[in-house]
């Protein structure tokens, strides 16, 4: 009966210590149920950490070992970096040129709202001439217009009128008419036109649609700043030629009109380096060094353009 007793008892534990292993296996199981739903063996107080480092992109069109470091959405390709800020200098060079250009046809072309054509219907009527309109533009452009300047302008081209049986000879030949307009419109073109006509000699279209795909940055300032200096010495040569036909327009005589002229009149317009008889201080106080600088900006602007455009891949 002793026995029985004991063999009773160690049954009893057997299936007690069954019973624990069974609920130990059930526990472990849920908690890597629960692990496997929730990424986590345990409610972790913190935020998973997500690098803020790039992973590598392969791209076949760009340089081998360039990277794209895309971390947070935004893009960190250092090739691309250098690349954009390259591009935006380049374009910020070319709208400056562009600019500088810009500014440089309005001073050719500018007109107050007073003006009128008056002075070159008023040689028509009376000399019986009619000029082309690209005459008239750059006569009006040597003093931008200006109405009062140009009253004084006609008093001394009228003085030529009724001294010969031809009445457009009297225009024609005398030189304080045709010829002191001629001289006016020979600076204009040959100081500004020849740089900003559309069909001109240096900026016109087609070099500035050469000049677009250069890559000298600094070479696209350079003609920028050339421009700039251009327009403000343009503004000098302007002030000082209106100065000159105003004092002129004051004397009655012909002969002395002519002298007053002489600044302008003794101007050889396409040299660049005309002996000026002029002991003034400031080369922009004397029409004919003034004259010299603008045709050196001009030579200056045309050979940078040349070698911008030569070399535009470089």
């Amino acid at each position: 009966m002793q026995r029985i007793y004991i063999l009773v008892f160690l049954f009893g534990m057997l299936m007690l210590c069954c019973k624990q292993w069974r609920n130990d296996r059930h526990n472990i199981k849920g908690t890597e149920e629960t692990k496997n739903k929730s990424g986590s063996a345990s409610n972790f107080p913190f935020s998973p950490v997500i690098s803020d480092i790039g992973t590598e992109k392969t791209d076949g069109l760009k340089p081998t070992g360039v990277k794209d470091f895309q971390g947070n959405g935004e893009v960190g390709h250092v090739g691309d970096e250098v690349t954009e800020t390259f591009d935006s200098l380049r374009t910020k060079a070319y709208i400056a040129l562009r600019t500088n250009l810009s500014k440089l046809v309005d001073l050719y072309y500018y007109r107050p709202s007073e003006f009128s054509d008056f002075l070159f219907e008023n040689i028509n009527t009376k000399f019986g001439v009619n000029e082309m309109q690209d005459f008239r533009d750059s006569v009006y452009a040597i003093v931008k217009g200006d109405v009062a300047v140009l009253k004084n302008l006609e008093k001394i081209v009228m003085h030529s009128f009724g001294k010969n049986e031809v009445v457009s000879q009297d225009y024609l030949f005398e030189s304080n008419a045709y010829f002191l307009l001629f001289h006016f419109s020979k600076m204009a073109n040959y100081l500004l036109g020849i740089v900003m006509h559309k069909n001109g000699y240096i900026l016109n279209d087609d070099n500035l649609l050469k000049l677009q795909d250069s890559k000298d940055v600094e070479g696209l300032n350079e003609l920028a700043n050339i421009l700039e200096h251009i327009c403000l010495k343009w503004e000098n040569m302007v002030r000082l030629v209106k100065g000159t036909i105003n004092d002129a327009s004051r004397f009655t005589t012909k002969d002395e009109i002519m002298e007053r002229l002489k600044p302008i009149t003794d101007l050889e317009v396409i040299k660049y380096n005309q002996n000026c008889d002029c002991n003034l201080p400031d080369d922009d106080m004397h029409i004919c060094k003034l004259k010299n600088n603008l045709r050196v900006l001009c030579r200056q602007l045309k050979e940078k353009m040349n070698k911008l455009i030569r070399y535009k891949d470089y």
